[in-house]
């Protein structure tokens, strides 16, 4: 019987009833395939109820029509309680979907139905305060053939997040999986965002993967996009309502606090933020450890690396394949191209001493992921005298060699900002959240950053930021970390932990009042970013 198990399910697949027959006649379990929305499914009645006695209490007045787009099932489970809470304040919310359980598996028609019949069984149960719309149901519209240009992109994005990689070969499997999927995302979500016609979509990051189709459709349509993300910070989203959150795009941000007075306290707050950062330290203010040991001292550092007298240049990359590092290219084609014309620049140029700091992160790759050593060591098989490699898990303190260094050059790194908070010349050489903001060196094209490479080598003291520029990268650090993360109760790590924390009642209460600013956010207003 197994044998001819799979033939069967490929011939029902031909009837669109028939794979949600399947599923209702096996018991209706809560695991289908890779689709798991147990945890919603049981809270749904309370969350419904709170819901209904907050609007009966509350009557608030008619909002806007929103579209949460979430295509995997962890954005699935979160966009359900979002949704009705931004319903509770009014909206008419619809949620349209797919049940993928990851963006590189094929699925088979039988497989995707079924997952499909038992999201949209769960989902019936947020009714009237959310309106599911499955996309596998969904009708496509024509994609229209100027759209092809940005599907390929996004296409190319993908693949290199999902293989951690930027030389992912064209006809590499994950492509054509990749295009295939995109396109026929952009024609479902142009029949649904044409017929629905919302006042804003939501969707997660907005750079890669369907998240990417959906914000490149609204934006074609003439739709608002907000798009959100979640780091490690515990009850924080990033929000943007103009492009790709992972963008980072702070200038709204940074244009509320330039010529603001420092708040009381605000200094000292900063200032142990990265007390804990550089000393190795998950405390009050660093919700991680950024560093693998804490400082030691340029001196100590200097013998560990066998550093002589010259100066010393410090290079610190990215992690390959970061979806916040992806796309911020300005001048080169990547990081792996910043990297290797880098390395050969600073190969030739033995009066200084040339330390590449392999990011910590980098320990918890996958092993095809593109590594930093992967390009130095094809680059340089046999590294320089005046060049040191320090791996990922090497116990050498990054801040103490940013303190040794002449200057620090960066793709997109926070070692960038560190370097202008401790006074020393920072090259940034793509786009990067700080990049632009006056205390840092942002070249613009290959021919500006070698003269101002040569200028660091020759002439560094020219390039050190002047105390005003210090101040300036102090207080951007503060707007950042404390006013660019914007308070939420359920953050993706760990969300039902969190729903327990924040049940959706007392969210809508009086406690939850710290978090409604950044719900009116999603839904469109205006962000106050001194709050």
């Amino acid at each position: 019987m197994s044998a001819w198990k799979p033939r069967v399910k490929a011939w029902l697949a031909h009837w669109p009833w028939a794979p949600a027959l399947y599923w209702h006649l096996r018991g209706r379990p809560d695991h289908v395939g890779g689709l798991r929305l147990a945890q919603v499914r049981r809270r749904l009645p309370e969350w419904t109820e709170a819901v209904a006695a907050h609007t009966r209490a509350s009557r608030p007045p008619k909002g806007k029509r929103l579209l949460i787009v979430a295509p995997l099932h962890l954005w699935l489970a979160h966009a359900v309680p979002m949704g009705l809470t931004l319903a509770a304040m009014g909206h008419d919310v619809h949620l349209a979907y797919w049940p993928y359980r990851d963006w590189f598996t094929p699925l088979d028609p039988f497989a995707l139905r079924q997952q499909d019949a038992y999201a949209w069984h769960v989902l019936q149960k947020a009714r009237p305060w959310l309106r599911p719309i499955s996309l596998v149901r969904t009708r496509p519209a024509p994609v229209p053939s100027t759209w092809e240009p940005w599907i390929e992109h996004v296409t190319q994005i993908d693949a290199r997040y999902t293989l951690m990689r930027e030389d992912v070969p064209a006809e590499a499997r994950i492509v054509a999986f990749r295009r295939a999927r995109n396109r026929s995302a952009a024609g479902v979500l142009r029949a649904v965002m044409t017929r629905l016609q919302p006042d804003r979509v939501l969707v997660p990051n907005g750079l890669v993967l369907e998240f990417g189709v959906a914000y490149h459709v609204a934006r074609a349509l003439g739709i608002p996009v907000t798009t959100y993300e979640f780091g490690p910070e515990p009850e924080r989203i990033w929000l943007d309502p103009e492009e790709p959150v992972v963008y980072l795009n702070t200038r709204a941000l940074w244009a509320a606090w330039r010529d603001r007075p420092w708040p009381p306290g605000a200094r000292e707050k900063i200032q142990a933020l990265f007390d804990e950062v550089w000393n190795a330290r998950a405390g009050q203010y660093a919700a991680r450890r950024w560093q693998n040991v804490p400082m030691q001292g340029a001196d100590t550092v200097r013998q560990q690396l066998h550093l002589d007298e010259r100066p010393v240049v410090l290079l610190a990359p990215n992690v390959f394949g970061d979806s916040v590092m992806l796309d911020h290219a300005i001048f080169s084609q990547g990081m792996a191209d910043w990297l290797r014309r880098t390395l050969r620049f600073l190969a030739e140029r033995p009066q200084v001493q040339v330390v590449i700091r392999v990011h910590p992160s980098e320990k918890h790759l996958p092993p095809k992921a593109l590594r930093v050593t992967e390009v130095v060591r094809e680059v340089l098989p046999t590294l320089p005298e005046h060049m040191r490699l320090v791996e990922a898990e090497d116990p050498v303190n990054t801040t103490d060699l940013v303190r040794l260094a002449i200057g620090t050059l960066v793709y997109a790194s926070t070692v960038g900002l560190e370097a202008a908070l401790l006074g020393r010349p920072a090259i940034v050489a793509a786009r990067a959240y700080y990049r632009g903001h006056g205390f840092t060196w942002d070249p613009e094209s290959w021919d500006a950053y070698w003269r101002v490479l040569e200028t660091l080598l020759q002439e560094p003291e020219t390039l050190r930021p002047s105390p005003a520029q210090v101040e300036d990268a102090w207080k951007f650090a503060y707007a950042f970390f404390f006013h660019w993360l914007r308070p939420f109760p359920w953050p993706l790590p760990g969300m039902a932990q969190h729903w327990d924390r924040w049940p959706l009642a007392q969210v809508l209460g009086h406690e939850g009042e710290r978090f409604r600013a950044t719900f009116e956010a999603l839904a469109g207003a205006p962000i106050r970013w001194t709050d």
